[in-house]
């Protein structure tokens, strides 16, 4: 396309596409940025995934289904500390069960063990900076089947 002066606009459009792009946020494509698509975890198995705050990745959504009343047992390690990484877990309904942004040691990892209800859980796992691994762990088990028998 020809500018009225003769020259070609083409660097111009270029250049505002590219700070449209930036101007949009950097995380809104990503399948997992949201709660609305938080992505399905399954109980008793290790999940691998990853954050890139520098990419723009710099939260992920994960829910899991607990089928009954139970023990619930949340693992989760990151990579790098250095990313200075967070974890929040809400109910269905978003209220915050519990924050899990300090590591119970030095190598980034965070456990919670909960009585859990039937129901969603949510998972929102962030970072501030750089990029790193993490990894995702949810054991349940059912109530009674933790408990010895009882002695004749």
């Amino acid at each position: 396309m020809l500018h009225p002066r003769g020259r070609t606009s083409t660097p111009r459009v270029a250049l505002l596409l590219a700070l449209a792009a930036c101007a949009a946020d950097l995380d809104e494509d990503l399948e997992d940025a949201e709660r609305t698509s938080a992505i399905e975890i399954p109980l008793n198995r290790v999940v691998v995934d990853s954050l890139d705050a520098d990419g723009g990745d710099t939260r992920d959504w994960k829910f899991f289904s607990v089928p009954a009343d139970g023990l619930v047992t949340l693992t989760v390690g990151f990579d790098l500390e250095s990313t200075q990484p967070a974890v929040e877990m809400t109910n269905a309904v978003g209220q915050v069960l519990s924050d899990l942004d300090v590591p119970d040691s030095t190598v980034g990892v965070r456990r919670l063990s909960i009585q859990a209800e039937p129901g969603n859980y949510y998972l929102h796992l962030s970072c501030a900076r750089g990029s790193t691994d993490y990894s995702v762990e949810v054991l349940f088990e059912p109530r009674g089947e933790n408990t010895l028998p009882t002695p004749e």
